[in-house]
């Protein structure tokens, strides 16, 4: 009898029990796995909002760069030399132009080819200020553009589902200084 007994116990597993042990661990399967998930994707997003920053933040350094370095008018110191404005391009010094192209931002100076300084544009808008910091007409040509003493750029860009909005104000040296850079 004894010996009976030892049989009985080494068995296994019922069937019941082999299910109810293969559906807990099917739950807690999904729920690891949705968490695991979950973390992937907020690491892809932090990744594209951190590369799109990073050559967002670098393309409007040399835009304000540009900007900052618009001559004077020639016979007017203290006023930027600005040909045109419009809400998504400005054109200076005679041979220097930002703009949108597309889903870019180019620039060409003096004359040259234009050169992409950033892809994946989603939007691009420029707006120009008086020296009473009031907005200007989005749409300014020869002797209006006169007026601007500041200028502010906005741009978004999209990537792998991500948006990054920058916006950058710059003063033209030459109207802070009212002489030539």
């Amino acid at each position: 009898m004894h010996g009976a007994r030892t049989r009985h116990r080494a068995r296994g597993f019922t069937l019941v029990e082999a299910v109810a042990t293969m559906t807990v661990l099917a739950v807690v399967s999904v729920a690891a796995s949705r968490i695991i998930f979950a973390a992937t994707d907020a690491y892809a997003g932090s990744a594209a909002r951190s590369h799109l920053s990073a050559e967002g933040s670098a393309a409007m350094e040399r835009i304000a760069a540009e900007l900052r370095a618009i001559p004077s008018r020639a016979g007017a110191p203290g006023t930027p030399w600005i040909d045109s404005v419009s809400a998504n391009s400005i054109s200076w010094g005679g041979g220097g132009t930002l703009s949108r192209s597309g889903d870019r931002v180019v620039l060409a100076l003096d004359g040259d080819a234009a050169r992409t300084l950033l892809s994946d544009v989603s939007a691009f808008s420029v707006a120009c200020f008086d020296a009473a910091n009031q907005p200007l007409p989005a749409s300014l040509s020869g002797s209006a553009c006169d007026a601007v003493r500041r200028i502010e750029i906005t741009l978004t860009m999209s990537r792998s589902g991500v948006n990054e909005t920058l916006r950058t104000r710059v003063f033209p040296r030459c109207a802070t200084t009212g002489a030539a850079p």
